[in-house]
This record gives structure tokens, C-alpha cells and sequence, in this order.
């Protein structure tokens, strides 16, 4: 019988279904899930404070195939995709910088993209990665990721963890709204043309999560 569960930090619908041997469409389209779906933007960005999620039974599903010939399985949402661009203190994109990208003990390399992104296939219960970017001189700047730990934006966590990766701190998730969390406000306002309030409004929360792309 299906099963309710309390989201935990890390959670996201690709982890979820994964774990429960379910496809993460089906898993996010379960009609008691209906609340979430309402309440949250995209079933990768969950609260892990207060959202829950009900885990269906599994439907077993049949398929007629020729038992002489080989056959090839693929399930949907395995793997799932890493998207991050980057970008100077300029605005500017860092175009073909070489990367190292390490994901739960596991590297690969590469170079960005025209754009400054990257793009990987990772598992969907991939916790933790690490980005190391390598420029024309070789000099080298790392990030650390926390995968499935983002906040949505109605939380204080989600808006702190949003200023800084776009590089306007605060330096700590506190959850609070603290004076470094006012001036890292101030900061992205000013520097998008937006009123300086230090206060998240809708067209501050809107421009934030443009720039964020999520």
C-alpha cells in the first residue's frame, strides 16, 4: 500500500523514485502528491522542513518480445543531468576553461561549453560532486556541491543558498534573516536594477531565480 514519507535533506523526485524502483514522472504525477506539485515549482526543489511525498505501489508492467532476439531496457529519468554555467566577474562566460568533475568518488574531465556550461549525466542518488575549473594561465578555482539540498525560494535557506552561488554570499546557510543576508540582497538588487530594499519581493524573487535559472 503506498506510503508516506517525510522529505529529508537531499530528497529530490529523481532520488526518491530511484530508491523506490519508480519512474520520477510517476512517482511526481501520484494524485496524492497533488499538494507537493501545488505548493512546489519542480519536484527537485523540496523542503525538507516541511514537505512530504507519498510513495505509490508498484505497477507491474508486461511486455511480449521475441524470446531469439537481444533485448535492451533503459530506464526513464537514469541518469540524471548536471547543468551549471559559469561565469566571470564580468558577466562573461568562461568559455572552453578545462574541468575536472568528480561525483560521489567517481571523476571524468572536459572543457565548458561556448556558454560557460557544463553538461554530465550523474546518478539520481548522487550526493555530493566537486567542480574544478583550470584557465589558460592554469590557475584553479574549485565548487563544491550539496546535490538535492536546494531549498525552495519561499524559504530563507533557498534565497541564501541562491546569492551565493551567484557569488553575493552570505557566507553560511543560517535559515535566518541576518544583516549578511540583507546585504547580500541589497547587493543582487542594486546590481540588477531593482529597488534596494534588502527585502525578498516578487520581482527580486523573480529576477533571483532568472539569474539562478531555477
Amino acid at each position: 500500500m503506498p506510503v508516506r514519507r517525510k522529505i529529508k535533506a537531499g530528497d529530490c523526485i529523481s532520488s526518491l523514485s530511484k530508491e523506490h524502483g519508480l519512474f520520477p514522472q510517476t512517482l511526481w504525477d501520484e494524485p496524492e502528491n497533488r499538494e507537493l506539485r501545488e505548493a512546489r515549482e519542480s519536484g527537485h526543489i523540496l523542503n525538507s522542513k516541511l514537505d512530504e511525498i507519498v510513495i505509490p505501489d508498484k505497477q507491474l508492467r508486461k511486455e511480449s518480445l521475441a524470446c531469439d532476439q537481444r533485448h535492451i531496457f533503459r530506464r526513464k529519468g537514469v541518469p540524471e543531468k548536471l547543468e551549471i554555467r559559469f561565469l566571470d566577474r564580468e558577466g562573461e562566460p568562461k568559455a572552453d576553461w578545462a574541468y575536472r568533475l568528480t561525483v560521489d568518488g567517481a571523476g571524468r574531465s572536459g572543457r565548458l561549453d561556448s556558454s560557460g556550461a557544463i553538461t554530465e549525466w550523474i546518478p539520481p542518488e548522487a550526493r555530493e560532486a566537486e567542480i574544478v575549473l583550470t584557465d589558460e594561465a592554469g590557475d584553479e578555482e574549485s565548487l563544491d556541491l550539496m546535490l538535492g539540498h536546494l531549498m525552495p525560494l519561499d524559504t530563507v535557506e533557498g534565497v541564501q543558498s541562491r546569492l551565493r552561488n551567484l557569488g553575493y554570499g552570505p557566507d553560511e546557510i543560517t535559515g535566518k534573516r541576518d544583516v549578511a543576508t540583507i546585504y547580500a540582497i541589497s547587493r543582487f538588487q542594486r546590481d540588477n536594477e531593482l529597488k534596494v530594499t534588502g527585502e525578498m519581493d516578487d520581482d527580486t524573487r523573480k529576477v533571483l531565480s532568472d539569474a539562478h535559472l531555477c
